[in-house]
């Protein structure tokens, strides 16, 4: 038995070794804290199991005296369930109660009471302490990032502290020695496999989370610079759009100053004339504050609802007049307005990359038309983009809704169906490209409020 209990001892200590060995070689190259609670870890069991090994055959005093080095134990621990955990678990009646029970352990031993007696207060005292930590630490730890490994480090830590409530019973009966230190091997085999699977379970996850919110900030910016690329492609129309307006704004403004300077001032005449300059000036207005609109940030913009038909007037007066200095025939086809719960600007984004796809589409061909349409389905309201094209041949539809494709060969930069698709799957809805249709044809699914 004494053999057997031997054994033990040599193989904890020998795996307590290793793991301090191989624990410091970690942190020293990597410098992470994380490392350094492990590191320590392994340094308070061996500094420990030292001393037991030490006062293995001295009396019961100095055998109960590495219990000690239980409060440093008790800290590493505490320190790795924090760091798991991400909150703190220090309270100062932890240090209260280690005070008083090690007093208590001091004062019985000199009143001359039996091991079991005097060594039983720091064991409560650890498991209560340890028991508290645990519990806290698992009430506030992120379920989205737990895993077998985070269970099983918790399951180890209430062994360990278990197992120091046998300690008064086991440690100085030699009969049972044995158990308490296979105990112990078992501990440290656990802690030595699991500690570093928690580790690293948690640097793969952050890194996963580096990485996507990587890809989020970077698909943001290449949004914004679709949405650039759109503003750029908008221009000739929209300064055509304010042109207008604007000469509408000078001739008027020119015929009332010859009628006051000619004192033929009618003053009905003059008030129709403000009047149209008030309705012109509004309508620049309107164009202006349409833009902004499309400038902002649209998933920043909460689901409003919105009527369709506002949305397809706005969304067309940003294209029209470049569709008609190309020639090409733009309607809308007659429908019932309703009413959708959504991020307009999103939606008009959306829609105005298939209008500008379209219009490259069929720019320059015989006849060329866009027609746009909205079709009220049971569970849902599509709006169909449909162009005079014969359709997209069936190696370019397998690949168009794919990040970067594209088939232009100036300016593209493939990004519009990508982004546009996943702009709609924040609506919980739908942008497919319809292959039953002999145009070519892409369809809008949005569902109902």
């Amino acid at each position: 038995m004494q053999a057997t209990t031997e054994l033990m001892l040599l193989l904890s200590f020998s795996t307590i070794m290793v793991m301090i060995f191989i624990s410091s070689v970690i942190y020293w190259a990597e410098r992470d804290k994380r490392q350094w609670e492990g590191c320590e870890y392994w340094l308070s069991t061996g500094a420990y199991m030292l001393l037991a090994m030490f006062s293995n055959k001295h009396p019961p005093l100095i055998v109960a005296l590495p219990t000690i080095l239980w409060i440093w134990r008790i800290r590493t621990m505490r320190r790795i369930l924090e760091s798991v955990c991400k909150v703190g678990l220090l309270k100062k009646w932890h240090y209260w109660l280690l005070l008083t029970a090690y007093l208590l352990f001091l004062y019985l031993a000199y009143l001359g009471f039996s091991f079991t007696l005097f060594t039983l207060p720091q064991s409560i005292a650890f498991f209560i302490v340890m028991m508290d930590v645990l519990i806290h630490g698992i009430r506030n730890l992120n379920k989205k990032i737990i895993s077998v490994n985070h269970y099983l480090l918790f399951f180890t830590i209430f062994i360990i502290s278990v197992h120091n409530l046998d300690y008064p019973f086991l440690r100085y009966n030699t009969e049972f020695t044995y158990l308490g230190f296979g105990l112990l091997l078992l501990t440290n085999i656990l802690m030595a496999i699991i500690l570093p699977s928690v580790t690293i379970f948690e640097l793969k996850q952050e890194q996963q989370l580096k990485l996507e919110k990587l890809v989020e900030e970077r698909g943001e910016l290449l949004k914004n610079q679709s949405k650039l690329s759109a503003l750029g492609v908008m221009t000739a129309g929209i300064a055509h759009e304010i042109n207008n307006p604007l000469g509408v704004i000078g001739h008027r403004s020119q015929i009332l100053r010859r009628q006051v300077l000619a004192d033929q001032a009618d003053k009905d005449l003059i008030l129709r004339g403000l009047d149209q300059i008030d309705a012109t000036v509004k309508r620049i207005n309107d164009i202006i504050q349409s833009l902004k609109n499309f400038s902002r940030e649209g998933k920043r913009e909460s689901f409003t609802e919105c009527h369709i038909k506002n949305l397809l007037e706005e969304t067309l007066s940003y294209c029209r007049d470049r569709f008609r200095l190309e020639s090409i025939d733009l309607r809308i086809e007659p429908f019932q307005d309703e009413i959708i719960k959504c991020r307009s600007v999103q939606i008009s984004q959306v829609l105005l990359n298939l209008l500008n796809n379209s219009f490259d589409a069929v720019k320059g061909t015989p006849d060329p038309w866009v027609v746009l349409s909205v079709k009220k389905m049971e569970n849902c309201l599509q709006i169909i983009v449909k162009d005079s094209g014969r359709g997209i041949p069936e190696n370019i539809r397998l690949k168009m809704m794919e990040p970067f494709y594209t088939t232009k060969e100036l300016g593209g930069t493939g990004l519009g169906l990508s982004l546009s698709r996943k702009m709609m799957e924040e609506h919980s809805g739908k942008l497919y490209f319809d292959e039953s249709a002999k145009n070519t044809t892409f369809i809008i699914e949005l569902p109902y409020i």
